[in-house]
């Protein structure tokens, strides 16, 4: 659903890494490159988005949820190492988005995007790790 809403985004699961640093990797730079290189199947999306002036590259972390007639206060969760993925992203200067798939009851789907900002997402903690570990999270 996410791609057929989005023509130049590239699913990395879908895409041989190796492939798609070829084609693009004139437009990224040395750690950029090696941060794709080592966490390519740990993105959801990636779009390479060039307008006049400007070129942007944005990773997507890509989630799913029901949209009902009452506004329910959802937050998908994440990861604690994909928040710390992301940060790094951002701070090599890729531009990261939250994408929504809201599935609708009429079997519709719309698509929200928001800049990856703490409100938006929760932190999902291990139950393995027993809930006396969560301030390592936090």
């Amino acid at each position: 659903m996410f791609k057929l809403a989005m023509n130049y985004a590239v699913i990395n699961k879908y895409w041989n890494k190796t492939k798609y640093i070829g084609i693009f990797g004139q437009y990224l730079n040395r750690e950029q490159m090696e941060f794709l290189n080592d966490y390519w199947h740990s993105i959801d999306a990636i779009e390479v988005n060039f307008r006049i002036g400007e070129k942007k590259i944005i990773l997507y972390e890509i989630k799913t949820k029901n949209v009902y007639k009452k506004k329910l206060n959802f937050k998908p969760k994440i990861i604690h190492s994909k928040v710390l993925l992301y940060k790094k992203a951002i701070k090599l200067g890729f531009e990261v988005k939250l994408a929504y798939i809201c599935l609708h009851n009429d079997w519709n789907f719309s698509i929200e995007f928001f800049n990856l900002s703490k409100t938006d997402y929760r932190i999902e903690i291990p139950e393995q790790y027993g809930r006396e570990n969560l301030q390592d999270f936090i």
